[in-house]
């Protein structure tokens, strides 16, 4: 393998990394019995051993291939959520933010309400004293002139006709 090759960062499922670390390790190891044992035994079964390692790593890899496509499927479907839900919020927060400035709007107008019915009611009640200052001095001036009509009526005629 060249050096680049070498420095590259592979990830595997666990299976697999135990799988590969056994078949390298064995690899690694080579023929561990003599050349007249070896010679003896057949050699297919050793193969056969490595060719059904190779065939259920195959498997495995496969298995995982597909697992991996269906997880990437799934980020991409939740990254476009992701977006959408995101413009959600973005407009929520806007919407919010809207909310509050009418929110705030309507306690000004409240504040500036109650202030105004505060001196309504303040004038209201002048104006109500006024009417009752304004009503007893009319009761005193209509008590005044009627003891000054009373009087009139006890001053003699002759007194009326001259000053007619």
């Amino acid at each position: 393998m060249s050096a680049q090759a070498e420095n590259l960062v592979r990830y595997m499922p666990k299976q697999t990394r135990d799988l590969h670390e056994r078949v390298t390790s064995e690899l690694a190891r080579g023929p561990s019995k003599s050349l007249a044992e070896a010679s003896s035994e057949p050699a297919a079964p050793d193969v056969a051993k490595y060719i059904s390692r190779i065939a259920r790593a195959k498997d495995l890899l496969q298995a995982s291939s597909s697992r991996v496509r269906e997880l990437e499927e799934a980020l991409y479907d939740l990254k476009q959520q992701h977006v959408i839900v995101s413009a959600d919020l973005a407009d929520s927060k806007r919407r919010s933010a809207d909310l509050e400035q009418h929110l705030a709007a309507e306690k000004n107008k409240t504040v500036r309400a109650e202030t105004l019915a505060a001196v309504a009611v303040k004038r209201a009640k002048e104006l109500d004293q006024a009417l009752v200052d304004s009503s007893k001095r009319l009761e005193t001036l209509t008590v005044a002139i009627e003891s000054s009509f009373a009087n009139l009526s006890e001053v003699p005629s002759h007194t009326l006709q001259a000053a007619a």
